[in-house]
């Protein structure tokens, strides 16, 4: 197993000023670990329950400042190293964890190997910390079951990547996957739910990594009375994809013809404009008569996919050098497992 550090809570070690990553700090503490580092195993057996190797990037990175070039370093980093592991953990902070793990996802074609991104929400440093089994768990995932797919584990779940938000600031049960069961959940016994997890791609596929090149998209939520003003700037160039989180089942103000007049020029222009709900759970519909109109201006479904997913898989297809249509298009097709139709 390659476990690549990135940055995030997990390695941080407290100072003066507060928690911060420090080179090196996290290499040191898991080898005083005998979990991570165990010594009186290898003097007991000839074959070793799980061997990894921990490469830290440099610079260490707070994930509230990544960006889609650190999403394609990462990315890069498993490609290169992708013949050498039999599977990859991904050691990353918990604010854009989702937002990595859904490009991740869609940047990797034929992936034919688990990568598991974790971290946490007290650092690995602390006495009490859930670092510890966020990181031992998704080892025993990497090296017990076979799941050919970009995978977040927290808490003693493992999600779909491009499935699971972070809901919660502040408890160690950070993440859910409102839409997808867990994958696998860790308790007395490992539960796996195989009848979710996709099937691995053909001997004759070669794994590919195609990098997000164009983050020229934005995310619009409407609210009531958003201004038609509001509305027509967000659209101005360099924007080329928004993901519109609307109402419910994907309603908005239809009766306003200056809201959806917006819309139609950006569309128009060759702006793709994905509908996705604000809601944590469902997907949207055309089975309203406020929703039902955007389709007939141009905007494509974005069923349930999360809004992380939505804007990471847009990002990818406008960098695909696709026709406008064919994005559109591709926006409403299951390409990870990132939506049901």
């Amino acid at each position: 197993i390659l476990a690549i550090y990135t940055g995030g809570t997990i390695g941080m070690k407290k100072s003066s000023e507060g928690y911060q990553p420090v080179k090196g700090y996290l290499r040191k503490k898991l080898a005083q670990l005998s979990q991570f580092n165990d010594e009186r195993h290898r003097k007991l057996y000839l074959t070793l329950a799980a061997l990894y190797q921990l490469l830290e990037f440099d610079p260490i990175l707070d994930s509230s400042d990544m960006g889609y070039k650190d999403w394609v370093k990462i990315a890069q980093c498993v490609y290169d190293h992708y013949n050498n592991y039999d599977s990859f953990i991904i050691l990353h902070g918990t604010d854009t964890m989702c937002y990595t793990a859904s490009a991740l996802s869609f940047m990797f074609r034929n992936l034919a190997k688990p990568v598991i991104l974790t971290g946490s929400q007290i650092p690995i440093s602390q006495t009490r910390n859930d670092g510890f089994d966020n990181l031992l768990g998704s080892i025993t995932v990497a090296s017990r079951v076979y799941i050919p797919e970009v995978c977040v584990f927290f808490h003693n779940k493992l999600f779909r990547g491009n499935r699971c938000t972070k809901m919660d600031a502040g408890d160690l049960s950070a993440f859910d996957s409102p839409n997808v069961p867990p994958l696998v959940k860790l308790g007395i016994d490992m539960e796996v739910n195989w009848s979710l997890i996709r099937p691995p791609p053909a001997q004759n596929q070669e794994f590919k990594m195609v990098p997000i090149t164009n983050s020229n998209v934005g995310i619009l939520r409407i609210f009531p009375g958003i201004s038609p003003t509001l509305m027509s700037n967000f659209f101005l160039p360099p924007m080329e994809g928004v993901v519109m989180l609307s109402y419910g089942v994907g309603n908005v103000p239809s009766s306003r013809s200056d809201f959806l007049q917006a819309i139609k020029e950006a569309t128009n222009r060759g702006i793709v404009v994905v509908n996705c709900t604000q809601c944590f759970k469902g997907a949207v519909s055309a089975s309203y008569k406020t929703g039902s109109v955007l389709y007939e201006i141009g905007v494509a479904s974005g069923s349930d996919m999360t809004p992380e997913a939505s804007v990471t898989k847009l990002m990818y297809l406008l960098s695909c050098d696709y026709e406008i249509e064919e994005v559109k298009r591709l926006l409403t097709v299951d390409l990870r497992g990132e939506l049901n139709k």
